[in-house]
Parts: C-alpha cells; sequence; structure tokens
C-alpha cells in the first residue's frame, strides 16, 4: 500500500474513533442526573428558608431530590475555610449548578 492509502486510513480510523467517543459522551449527558451544588454559610433561620426555597422551586419544576436531580448540600457552619474546600469541591465533581447562600458563600 502506498503513504497516501495508508495515512486516511489512520485518519479515518482516527474520525470514526473520535465521533464515537463524541456520540458516547452525548448518551452519557443524555442519562446524566443534573447536580446541584448548595452551599450555605451557617445554619439561620432565614438561610434555612433560602434553601427550603431552593428545593421547593425545584420540585415545582418537577426535579425531585434523589429521582432526577441529585442536591449536594453543604453547609460551612460559619467557617470560612470550609467555604473555600466545598466549593472547589462542588468544582472538581463537575456541578451543574451551584448556589450560595449568604454573601460568604
Amino acid at each position: 500500500m502506498n503513504k497516501k492509502v495508508i495515512a486516511g486510513l489512520v485518519v479515518l480510523a482516527g474520525v470514526i474513533g473520535i465521533s464515537g467517543v463524541v456520540e458516547s459522551k452525548k448518551e452519557h449527558e443524555a442519562n446524566k442526573i443534573p447536580t446541584v451544588g448548595v452551599l450555605q454559610f451557617m445554619k439561620h433561620p432565614a438561610l434555612d428558608a433560602i434553601n427550603q426555597g431552593i428545593n421547593d422551586e425545584l420540585a415545582k419544576e418537577g426535579y425531585h431530590k434523589g429521582k432526577n436531580i441529585k442536591i449536594d448540600f453543604q453547609n460551612a457552619q460559619g467557617d470560612q475555610s470550609n467555604l473555600k474546600t466545598m466549593a472547589t469541591r462542588f468544582s472538581s465533581e463537575h456541578a451543574d449548578i451551584s448556589v450560595g447562600i449568604a454573601t460568604p458563600s
């Protein structure tokens, strides 16, 4: 075989492989349960009410915790250093959206 045919086959195999990976990723994302990271600065009735409101509004839109959405709730207990660790975890675990409750969050 000449070099052009071999090069063409290699490119074709690469394109087929890449399209398979992209298609597989699309299927995975279509079946993926969305994750919402909720980071609350501290326990407080007003802040707790915001968290409850988030859950209530998601439920109104058809999202139910543990069924078709994952809600990762974290409370920093008023410790600023906990906020960074928890927020970084949301990022590294690829939360679809992160919600901060209170200004430091």
